[in-house]
């Protein structure tokens, strides 16, 4: 459960780090959320898909989807990730 609760908090920090989505653009959102995805790739085994209406990520043996755009995404992600911590802790 360390390796999820540390990439929970890596994504707070990723996410904070990009700046308020209510003021960014959905261009700006899109490439600050894929940079994201895409480290996550690089140096967690993330893998994500994108078709333009769904999007998908499964990182540390959780798999969560969205249809609005790679904020959702990840927020969604840390919720499935912050359940699996919280049973685990049952």
């Amino acid at each position: 459960m360390e390796k999820l609760s540390r990439l929970v908090i890596l994504i707070d920090d990723k996410l904070a780090a990009a700046g308020d989505r209510t003021v960014l653009s959905y261009a700006q959102q899109r490439v600050a959320g894929h940079a994201i995805l895409a480290e996550l790739a690089s140096k967690e085994g993330a893998s994500f898909n994108d078709t333009g209406n769904d999007y998908s990520l499964r990182l540390a043996g959780i798999r969560s989807t969205c249809t609005h755009g790679h904020f959702g995404l990840l927020r969604n992600w840390q919720a499935s990730a912050r359940r699996r911590i919280e049973q685990a802790g049952a």
